[in-house]
């Protein structure tokens, strides 16, 4: 096939098309690093002579689709490559564009006018570039009325979407006040930034060219490099009879694989490892790289060429098992290591276990993690190779019986036993040394008096505890303060007494975040007041229940808590 890339400034790259993302392109996900070194090109071309600037290339599908807006006729693209700095450019235009129309300055509000028409065809249907997945409905709200989404959405791509906007305004802002800055700054956007655009109608092309062009220069997510090989190799290595058969099928498997990563920010070098390090029939001592990752399924799907939805959809499923681990913040300090969620997630793909028993086999892997990477402070070096094989075997089909015998094993080590692990709880400071591992032994602890009580964990509660970190929801029930009214003696006499004792496990509780905030370092009575008020947790009642606080409280209370770990968590 004949390629002719073309050098076109953004202001010409943009006239008479119209840009789709498909869905199984990944989702906005450039953060704020990416968005500050797209502003500072732009400055340095605005402080420099006016040459023009070389920003990167687009590669696209041309559909062969013509839409027609009036008398206007578009031609479709679908974007393959150089949909982040395409859709921030298209964010920071509309944030100009506001900033144009809000002026009293007939120049500035026809230029306004003309970028809105650019963004928002004349139908009110049809946007310049129809984003895909979780942040399509917010990117066409800020394109059509310039409303930011909401600070509270809940997804990655709707987050990065949300920042983006943000961020595109306040450029607007530092460029100057004026309509003349504005006007200088949009003619430097559509007149001196350039761009090499492929337009292709082979998709096969489409992808070959996409490998090409990222073999080298900026860094490419290895997870968009291996759905470009895989898709090309069924591109190459099919009939177009058989790829039109497979096609349909990839190209849900990649979009459900982007859906599930647009929830949370999963990484995806690490959807990659983990399902090639899976499925490699070499007993691996470590995941594999990312390289060696994406060479695994080039061979297999150039070998295979019918192997090409299959292996899309075992990603697919690793990418789901993934972004359940990263969405349960319960896990968060036990999934801090990366074996022990290739291990998790291995359980969770075990092909012949039912739900019943994967669930037992996950809490014996959560209690047997906790302790050697939670309460043993074990580094990511540690039990690499056990982790990594015993999973390989379970995604292999290793019985039930047999997998949570050797997950057990894992922690049969003398230096990983409970005894020695609780033993280094006695007089430590919990707060500074532990950081988000105490935040779930209280949970676990919360967990264990909530069923002593008779009652259930109230899961409200604890969803904003997750959702906030560990300081402002750990509560340091004698203050950290140490010379706190109310508190002389308790846990010491002057600040090195009071700063050994305080972070004292005894002395450490959680509270939703504002009450903890409401607590700060009053006498225990009005902490009290405040615990009694707000005791939707067993522990602030426990504590509560004290008419005073003072030092043999707090060592029977760890006491209490170090006995219960000794059972509970061995």
């Amino acid at each position: 096939m004949h390629i002719e890339p073309r050098y076109l400034a953004l202001n010409h790259l943009l006239q008479g098309r119209l840009f789709r993302i498909p869905d199984y392109q990944r989702a906005y996900s450039w953060e704020t690093k990416h968005r500050a070194d797209l502003f500072e090109d732009i400055r340095r071309v605005i402080d420099g002579n006016g040459a023009d600037h070389f920003m990167a290339t687009v590669v696209c599908l041309d559909v062969q689709h013509k839409t027609n807006v009036g008398v206007d006729e578009y031609c479709l693209f679908d974007v393959v490559d150089g949909q982040q700095r395409l859709t921030t450019l298209l964010v920071l235009l509309k944030a100009i564009e506001k900033s144009l129309s809000a002026t009293k300055d007939p120049k500035a509000q026809e230029e306004g006018s003309r970028i809105r028409s650019l963004l928002v065809k004349k139908d009110k249907q049809l946007l310049l570039l129809q984003a895909n997945h979780q942040s399509a409905a917010a990117f066409r709200e800020y394109l059509e009325v310039g409303r930011r989404p909401s600070p509270k959405v809940t997804t990655a791509a709707e987050q990065n979407l949300a920042r983006a906007c943000q961020e595109c305004e306040r450029f607007v802002a530092d460029c100057g006040s004026t309509a003349n800055a504005h006007l200088q700054l949009l003619r430097t956007v559509l007149n001196r930034l350039t761009f090499i655009f492929y337009a292709l109608d082979d998709e096969a092309a489409v992808y070959g060219t996409f490998e090409v062009l990222n073999s080298r220069g900026r860094p490419v997510d290895w997870l968009d490099k291996c759905k470009t090989v895989v898709m090309g190799a069924g591109f190459e290595g099919l009939s177009k009879q058989a790829f039109v058969a497979h096609a349909h099928e990839l190209r849900d498997a990649w979009s459900d694989i982007y859906a599930a990563i647009g929830v949370r920010d999963v990484p995806g070098d690490e959807i990659l490892r983990f399902a090639a390090t899976l499925k490699s029939e070499e007993e691996e001592r470590r995941r594999l790289s990312s390289e060696d990752s994406l060479e695994l399924f080039r061979d297999a799907c150039r070998k295979k060429p019918a192997s090409t939805v299959a292996v899309s959809r075992w990603i697919v499923r690793v990418a789901e098992a993934l972004k359940e681990l990263y969405l349960d913040a319960r896990l968060r300090s036990v999934t801090e290591i990366s074996q022990a969620r290739l291990l998790a997630v291995a359980i969770k793909l075990a092909p012949k276990w039912t739900d019943a028993e994967k669930e037992k086999a996950l809490a014996v892997w959560e209690k047997v993690t906790f302790r050697i990477f939670g309460l043993c402070d074990k580094d990511a070096r540690q039990k690499v190779g056990e982790y990594t094989r015993l999973a390989q075997r379970i995604v292999r089909g290793f019985k039930i019986g047999a997998a949570i015998q050797e997950i057990g094993f894992l922690g049969a080590d003398p230096e990983f036993s409970i005894s020695r692990a609780v033993k280094q709880l006695k007089g430590r400071d919990c707060y500074n040394d532990w950081g988000p591992s105490l935040r779930y032994f209280l949970y676990r602890y919360e967990e264990h008096l909530a069923s002593e009580a008779g009652v259930s964990v109230d899961d409200a509660v604890w969803r904003q505890i997750w959702a906030s970190d560990v300081s402002s929801t750990v509560e340091h029930i004698r203050p950290q303060k140490w010379n706190a009214v109310g508190w002389t003696g308790v846990l010491g006499r002057n600040k090195k007494e009071v700063d050994a004792r305080v972070g004292r496990l005894g002395n450490l509780m959680l509270l939703p975040p504002g009450v903890n905030s409401r607590a700060k370092d009053h006498p225990f009575a009005e902490k009290r007041t405040i615990y009694e008020k707000h005791g939707a947790l067993q522990q602030v009642r426990e504590v509560a229940s004290h008419k005073k606080w003072t030092d043999r409280y707090v060592e029977r209370r760890e006491k209490a808590m170090i006995s219960w770990a000794k059972k509970a968590l061995s």
